[in-house]
């Protein structure tokens, strides 16, 4: 086993673990256009760009509001996340979800103790899965505030959503895994 791929980022207790399931990487990372294999990757919703922004560390993009929005206002998530502001339509973000997408756990936090683990994750100590290419380096320019930019400006990129029955099988998927409490 590769030690660099068991170790977590001493950064990561500054955040809460939220506890629910996240859905499959199909359902979820995949569906809302997250590209590259890095372990964590933070997640907001950007009230300039009005999409679900997802964030490496090293690439920040725009995914798919469609899925992002199931996902987001399924009430059981809405209950999960009820204490932390992660964005919508009318504020800014003043807290991001940290993505584990190995052990598929979600932590949420202040935007600062996000970028820490994901500060951590460029050091190199987590190796890109196999199959993973270059990624563009846009150190210095995160724009916390999200707002009041070109989001090509900012390298932000949106992919095509095209999947009504990835939508289906995913709200299907939070009713049979999520309950509402």
């Amino acid at each position: 086993m590769n030690h660099a791929q068991t170790v977590i980022p001493i950064a990561i207790r500054k955040l809460k673990k939220v506890r629910m399931r996240l859905p499959p990487p199909r359902l979820f990372d995949e569906l809302l256009g997250c590209g590259g294999d890095k372990r964590f990757f933070a997640l907001w919703w950007s009230r300039a760009d009005q999409a679900p922004i997802m964030d490496d560390g090293t690439f920040e993009s725009a995914g798919m509001p469609a899925p992002y929005r199931v996902w987001r206002y399924h009430p059981a998530v809405m209950a999960a996340l009820a204490w932390y502001n992660i964005g919508d339509a009318a504020l800014t973000a003043d807290h991001w979800l940290l993505v584990d997408r190995k052990a598929r756990s979600l932590y949420a936090g202040k935007v600062w103790d996000v970028l820490d683990v994901l500060d951590y994750q460029k050091t190199g100590l987590y190796e890109l899965r196999k199959g993973a290419g270059p990624v563009a380096d846009r150190s210095g320019d995160r724009d916390l505030e999200g707002e009041g930019g070109d989001a090509t400006a900012k390298g932000v990129e949106g992919p095509v959503f095209s999947g009504m029955k990835l939508l289906d099988e995913l709200e299907a998927w939070l009713d049979a895994n999520i309950p509402f409490v």
